[in-house]
């Protein structure tokens, strides 16, 4: 859901607070079809969540892009597809502030988002420069979690973030 708001967001970018009363109300009259369509108990608490997460991501958004925007190889952030740039703000802030996450859960996230919403071609790409930011930040992620990096690191795969160094091809971002 929030990913949802994010999206729409960034389609249109003002009076958020308003956007977001607004998709709690129609969370809130469709709450019953929404549990059946996700397969999930959407209750009151987790849409208040799910807003608090899109409008922090939002409000983060220019810092969070420049987190994985050194891994963007051969892409620019401007010429990123939306849902791609929306499922990586929304990964990377999960995984630089939202301890409760596992880093693995959040990655797969990610890529069923992709699934759901993105091009087959954006899957193993944005896998890739997730697990590049994990790698990146990994002291920052287990610091957080109040675990050992290598507890992330056996859990998550790198299998597309090892084929490239990021640095060796690195495109300016906008």
């Amino acid at each position: 859901m929030s990913f949802q708001l994010l999206y729409q967001f960034e389609f249109q970018p003002e009076h958020i607070d308003e956007q977001s009363e607004q998709f709690l109300s129609l969370a809130k009259q469709h709450e019953l079809a929404m549990q059946e369509l996700y397969h999930l108990n959407w209750n009151e608490t987790e849409q208040a969540e799910s807003t608090q997460l899109a409008q922090a991501v939002y409000a983060e958004k220019e810092a969070l892009d420049a987190v994985y925007a050194p891994h963007l190889i051969g892409w620019k952030i401007s010429r990123l597809p939306k849902i791609d740039k929306i499922i990586l703000r929304l990964a990377t802030y999960e995984l630089l502030y939202r301890k409760e996450v596992p880093v693995s859960v959040i990655l797969n996230e990610a890529v069923e988002l992709i699934k759901a919403y993105g091009e087959e071609k954006s899957r193993a790409y944005v896998n890739a420069v997730l697990g590049n930011v994990v790698k990146s930040n990994l002291e920052q992620i287990a610091n957080l979690r109040e675990i050992a990096p290598e507890s992330i690191t056996e859990t998550i795969s790198y299998k597309y973030a090892d084929n490239k160094d990021s640095a060796d091809n690195k495109e300016s971002v906008d």
